[in-house]
């Protein structure tokens, strides 16, 4: 829960130095931790973006599973 929690916080984040972290523990062994830095990496990008939608990437993870 922890780290689920340190993802979505990174995420809000929002700098170039917290993207690496969530890269990397996007491959993470837990699946809540995987898909929470993936949701971090959208919110990341949304907030840095002229976005409407956020958690595309939650979205096509699962499309590949």
């Amino acid at each position: 829960m922890v780290r689920h929690e340190a993802a979505e916080a990174l995420g809000a984040i929002a700098t170039e130095e917290t993207t690496p972290t969530l890269r990397d523990f996007s491959k993470d062994n837990e699946a809540v931790v995987r898909e929470s830095c993936l949701v971090a990496l959208d919110i990341s990008d949304y907030v840095t973006s002229d976005s409407f939608q956020y958690a595309d990437a939650l979205v096509e993870q699962r499309k590949g599973q």
